[in-house]
């Protein structure tokens, strides 16, 4: 009967230890999940980028209470797969304004700002191109055509997801992600 219970025991013990584990992930905050993400969703990277146009002056040329430029003037083109595509004024159905926006910043004071957001509704080829690429890239084009590129190149989190590093204005870096952190929320001034 000794001998049983062992067999049955170590048994038990020998089932219980070969459960599988592969499905164990640690996600991007360090904490452990029990399913993988669906390989089949698109890669993206978390994105909210507030860009602030202020004139010589610090005035910000968007604010509604002030506005000194009217931001339906704007053109904001996304980086596709292949080059720009126009993206901004939206279409009638506004479909295209999750990731472009006019908005206050997170910080206080709230000040208005255009958002620049990330692509996770565009196009499956998109976020495919992404993947490979690792950054987005927008086109800001003012009515005095003065034109602002602004790119934002990220690295790759545990899982298929990226995280902004580094933000490029005119080929100009304005902004680098300390290491320890994977922030998504950052606010540029820009003197136009």
């Amino acid at each position: 009967m000794k001998k049983f219970i062992l067999i049955l025991f170590g048994l038990f013990l020998v089932i219980s230890c070969s459960s599988s584990d592969d499905k164990l992930i640690v996600q991007d905050d360090g904490n452990p999940i029990q399913e993988p993400n669906d390989p089949d969703r698109g890669i993206n990277m978390n994105l909210a980028l507030s860009l602030i146009f202020v004139n010589n002056l610090g005035e910000n040329i968007f604010d509604p209470l002030n506005p000194l430029l009217n931001e339906g003037d704007l053109d904001v083109d996304v980086f596709g797969i292949n080059g720009y595509e126009n993206e901004y004024p939206f279409t009638n159905n506004n479909e295209n304004s999750y990731f472009i926006n006019f908005g206050t910043t997170i910080d206080e004071p709230y000040t208005y700002s255009l958002m620049l957001k990330n692509y996770e509704i565009k196009t499956e080829a998109l976020q495919q191109a992404f993947g490979e690429r690792g950054w987005l890239q927008y086109k800001i084009t003012f009515p005095d055509d003065t034109v602002y590129e602004v790119k934002v190149e990220g690295a790759q989190r545990t899982s298929i997801d990226y995280y902004p590093t580094k933000i490029f204005i005119n080929d100009e870096l304005k902004w680098q992600q300390p290491q320890v952190n994977q922030s998504w929320f950052m606010a540029i001034t820009i003197v136009k």
